[in-house]
C-alpha cells in the first residue's frame, strides 16, 4: 500500500497538479466535534506561505487529487488558522495550497 501511495505521489509531481513547497508547515490539532460526539474538528494552524490559503481535506483510501474531488475545503484569508467541523473516524490528507501555489500535505488519523 506504501509503495502504491509512493507512485501516486511522484505521479502527482509529474504532472504538475501540485508543486510541493518546503515553505509551508502544517499543524493540526484534533478535538472532538461539539455538533456531533462522535466526531472531531481539525483544527490547522499553518506556519509560514503566503496568504489567502487553500485547505483541502482527502479521504486516505480513496485521495483524488483534483480539487473539487476533495471530501471538504475551506479558504482561510489573512489568518493562518482554520479548521474543519463535524469529520468521522479516519485517514484523512489534508493538502494546503498558498496563493503562490506552493503546497503542502500532511496525513490526519482520527480515532
Amino acid at each position: 500500500m506504501k509503495k502504491k501511495l509512493l507512485l501516486l505521489f511522484l505521479f502527482i509531481l509529474g504532472i504538475g497538479i501540485y508543486s510541493f513547497g518546503q515553505d509551508i508547515d502544517i499543524s493540526v490539532e484534533i478535538k472532538q466535534s461539539i455538533t456531533n460526539m462522535s466526531n472531531s474538528d481539525i483544527k490547522i494552524t499553518l506556519n509560514n506561505g503566503t496568504p489567502d490559503f487553500n485547505v483541502y481535506l482527502f479521504d486516505h483510501e480513496n485521495p483524488i487529487w483534483k480539487k473539487e474531488k476533495a471530501i471538504k475545503s475551506i479558504k482561510i484569508e489573512n489568518s493562518m488558522e482554520g479548521s474543519f467541523e463535524n469529520i468521522p473516524t479516519g485517514k484523512y490528507y489534508i493538502v494546503v495550497e498558498d496563493a503562490e501555489k506552493n503546497a503542502a500535505m500532511k496525513q490526519v488519523y482520527i480515532h
